[in-house]
């Protein structure tokens, strides 16, 4: 999941890392398939308030199909929730108001400071 994640189209320009440790992660993904079905289930949780911020489900034969599945539906839709974020120029309820500085969601990040992660064993 973490290879499907990075290789992701969108994914590098989010500026997201992935961390195995969920004291200091910001967003929690949570997979489930349930027994004898093609069906996987994910949401992804805000860490600290538990706010679920998307839900969605694929179709895949096993969790290799599913995994590059689910990490495209989910750059896709976090991108597409920090654009209504970025353009509502908020993310709680109200009415729409003006950032306060630009803001920049496409980032660039040069090739030096990427790490590839060592292949299992």
């Amino acid at each position: 999941l973490v290879r499907a994640f990075v290789n992701a189209p969108g994914y590098a320009a989010l500026g997201l890392a992935l961390v195995n440790d969920s004291r200091v992660a910001d967003l929690a993904i949570t997979i489930d398939r349930p027994l004898f079905t093609y069906t996987f289930t994910y949401s992804v949780t805000e860490s600290k308030t538990s706010i679920l911020l998307d839900a969605g489900k694929v179709t895949a034969v096993d969790g290799n199909s599913a995994a590059g599945k689910i990490a495209k539906e989910i750059v896709q839709r976090l991108t597409r929730l920090l654009e209504k974020y970025v353009a509502e120029g908020r993310s709680t309820a109200g009415p729409p108001q003006k950032n306060d500085a630009a803001i920049n969601l496409r980032k660039t990040i040069p090739a030096a400071k990427l790490k590839k992660r060592p292949e299992p064993d």
